[in-house]
């Protein structure tokens, strides 16, 4: 168990801001914007193909590769944008990243990705990969400025889910993605699609501790499955961030909520969080995915926490079953207050508890039809023998 301090909104409110104005100050990173129009389908360096991109500078592809093999490079600040067309069959957009030899030049920096809302009937879910047989990735994001906000590396602004995916097309190559901005990197979400990653996040080259934040408008969640090891602050701003897997947060420090808008942690069935830090504020949710009772799911905690109300969401997701859950275990925390932001469907008599830092809910299930048959028919027997009387 980390020693993971939990405190209240107030005490780390100089440096979220700070991390919100940087990460979210209008202004201007230098960037060419191109347009994919390629074909999902066939060889294995579709984004390295100059013809498959439009709007950008002719005889280029967005971003810098270190594939030797290709010619038509742009530069670490482009920005590639997918709208009307996006690949069919398999749904994704593969990147080559091996040389021309399939030698060890893995990457391609850019600036940022962006997916935009689109009426097209081509339009679907999709997601990039390494299509190398050989070679191991990365993609790098330096930040573009989308929606007037600086340093965005990833934007999805329509119904449809925009992933990275950690494996490859042939061999199982991996594609990693690394963060490349040293004050924030922000992932908006103003559609109702997803962003998956299960692509590993990391600090790219020259950037110590880098942020990511998570912001938007839009129903759709930011889904992170990967071997994180980024450090620095995870900022849920706004929307929903699903943590998928122990280590999706990396080693940061995470705050949620602060800034009077709806921010939410949830975190899957069977997943156990120990994080490096965590800042919790009364407008935000911290909702737990739970199954069958023998499927651990919490988050693992010590230090102090400060008077107030925390907010608790339960997702059934099939199996929850009388009993104690325990959704957060602590070491040396003062009292704090817990509640339900909604009662459990099916099990609306179950309650929260805390008790030497640890909170369970108590999962109490309904009465079922027999039962309540039963409790009638005494309650009728007992009615006639008082009539007797």
């Amino acid at each position: 168990m980390k020693n993971l301090l939990l405190r209240p909104f107030r005490t780390s409110l100089c440096s979220v801001v700070a991390v919100a104005m940087v990460g979210l100050s209008a202004g201007a990173d230098a960037q060419t914007e191109f347009t994919y129009i390629g074909d999902g389908e066939g060889g294995g360096s579709l984004w390295l193909t100059t013809a498959f991109w439009t709007g950008g500078t002719s005889g280029q592809f967005p971003g810098l590769s270190g594939n030797t093999g290709h010619s038509g490079d742009g530069t670490v600040s482009d920005m590639a944008v997918f709208s009307d067309y996006i690949p069919p069959g398999g749904k994704t957009v593969r990147v080559n990243m091996g040389s021309g030899s399939n030698g060890a030049n893995g990457s391609l920096t850019l600036g940022a990705v962006r997916f935009l809302a689109s009426s097209s009937p081509a339009s679907s879910d999709f997601a990039i990969v390494n299509s190398n047989g050989t070679t191991d990735g990365f993609i790098k994001l330096t930040g573009n400025t989308i929606n007037g906000v600086d340093h965005t590396i990833i934007s999805n602004e329509s119904a449809y889910a925009l992933g990275f995916r950690r494996l490859g097309i042939t061999n199982n190559r991996l594609l990693d993605l690394q963060l490349g901005n040293a004050d924030a990197n922000v992932i908006q979400i103003n559609g109702s699609g997803n962003v998956e990653i299960s692509s590993q996040i990391s600090a790219g080259s020259g950037v110590s501790n880098p942020n990511l934040t998570l912001d938007g408008s839009g129903t759709g969640s930011l889904i992170l499955t990967g071997q994180n090891s980024y450090g620095g602050t995870t900022l849920i701003r706004r929307g929903t961030l699903v943590a998928g897997s122990s280590t999706a947060l990396g080693t940061s420090e995470v705050t949620l909520g602060g800034f009077s808008n709806a921010a939410t942690l949830r975190i899957k069935n069977g997943v156990v969080l120990d994080l490096a830090s965590l800042a919790l504020t009364q407008d935000a949710l911290l909702s737990f995915e739970l199954g069958a009772v023998s499927a651990t799911t919490k988050i693992t905690a010590s230090g102090q926490l400060g008077n107030g109300t925390y907010q608790v969401g339960i997702v059934d997701v099939g199996g929850l079953e009388a009993g104690e859950y325990v959704l957060l275990e602590t070491t040396g925390w003062d009292a704090a207050g817990f509640s339900l932001a909604a009662p459990v469907a099916g099990f609306e008599d179950s309650y929260l508890s805390w008790d030497s830092g640890v909170l369970k809910l108590t999962v109490i299930p309904e009465p079922g039809v027999g039962a309540l048959a039963l409790c009638s028919g005494v309650a009728l027997l007992g009615l006639w023998r008082l009539r007797r009387k």
